[in-house]
């Protein structure tokens, strides 16, 4: 039972991070620095044997995941401000699905053919790996490729703390 809480402390330990990661690298960079080890660590859980060993891998799942939550949510911020139209409801609502559809499919897999979750798991992981690695589809176009986030807000003057203003980036950048 305890082993779950590795999600949300990697959750925990990953979100201020991240934010202030888009704010100096931009969103596009951080996407692709945490696309990977997200799809790895899912190889992680699945390979997980015991409760300390689910743990860290979850840790791993949690920051990762989360940190490129953040990134994905700050590009999909850019692309919406430079459409001009409200596009993140549909992002969202389309991650969900997409995130319905696999659960589904590796039930299914899973049952008819009798593996173990770990197998789908790490299945999974090598597909999304080499999906992430592929050259950009020419479908996309220049709008999505273009569009970086990038210092959001300036950095905090010598009054102020680095700690609040990273916490304001990324509650924007969640929000956003």
């Amino acid at each position: 039972g305890l082993a779950l809480l590795g999600a949300g402390v990697g959750t925990l330990l990953a979100m201020i991070p991240a934010g202030a990661l888009v704010a100096r690298y931009g969103s596009r960079a951080l996407v692709a620095w945490t696309a990977l080890p997200a799809a790895g660590s899912l190889a992680l859980i699945g390979l997980a044997s015991d409760g300390p060993t689910l743990f860290a891998a979850l840790v791993v799942f949690g920051a990762s995941n989360s940190a490129l939550d953040v990134a994905m949510n700050a590009q999909g911020s850019a692309v919406e401000q430079r459409l001009g139209r409200p596009i993140m409801s549909s992002l969202h609502g389309l991650w969900s699905l997409g995130n319905m559809t696999g659960a589904a499919v590796s039930h299914i897999v899973n049952h008819s053919a009798g593996w173990h979750v770990g197998v789908t798991l790490t299945l999974a992981a090598i597909t999304i790996v080499l999906w992430a690695l592929r050259p950009a589809s020419r479908t996309l176009g220049r709008l999505a490729a273009s569009p970086v986030v990038k210092n959001v807000h300036p950095r905090p003057s010598a009054n102020t703390s680095a700690a609040p203003a990273a916490i304001v980036r990324t509650t924007d950048l969640i929000a956003g």
